[in-house]
């Protein structure tokens, strides 16, 4: 239902919004949960908007509708590093933010502290966002974190209507 409706939702200003003609499309039990995932990330980007977490906008892709967020600072994202030869990359720190997920990268240096545990994966990003549930999707990340050697920057797509569930990860 939700690879579905992802072009029946766009960004308006800073904000999804799910287009009229879609309501004669789906059920209304289908549009009250695409309606709630909406609120709730919308929830998440009006908290990220506010004043003190205003620096940590990237960039509002009306043409991916995305929402980019750097929460280390913006010249992190402007430097990714070009591709290599090597199938590892140090990687960058962001979060981009879809209707219906979260896309958290997570550059090899600051996976290692968390790995490491100088810096935890909930307090890392429950730092960043006032949003309870990304501490609960760090917890997912450290199952992964733990099972596997650090080898480069990664990346983890957490579905925001079960905020628990870690869709997947990859290296960057």
């Amino acid at each position: 239902m939700f690879s579905k409706a992802n072009k029946y939702v766009t960004l308006k200003g800073k904000f999804f919004v799910l287009d009229k003609t879609a309501e004669n499309l789906f059920t209304n039990s289908e549009i009250e949960k695409i309606n709630t995932q909406i609120s709730q990330t919308n929830k998440m980007l009006d908290e990220t908007y506010s004043a003190e977490n205003a620096k940590k906008i990237v960039e509002v892709n009306h043409s991916n509708n995305t929402v980019l967020i750097d929460p280390d600072n913006q010249d992190n994202y402007q430097n990714v590093e070009a591709l290599t030869r090597s199938r590892y990359h140090q990687g960058v720190n962001s979060v981009s933010v879809h209707w219906n997920y979260i896309l958290i990268k997570i550059k090899k240096s600051t996976l290692n502290n968390i790995k490491n545990g100088s810096i935890g994966a909930a307090g890392y990003l429950a730092g960043k966002f006032k949003n309870i549930y990304i501490a609960i999707a760090a917890s997912a990340i450290v199952g992964v974190l733990s099972a596997n050697s650090i080898k480069g920057g990664m990346w983890f797509r957490v579905h925001t209507y079960a905020y628990t569930a870690l869709e997947g990860w990859g290296w960057q």
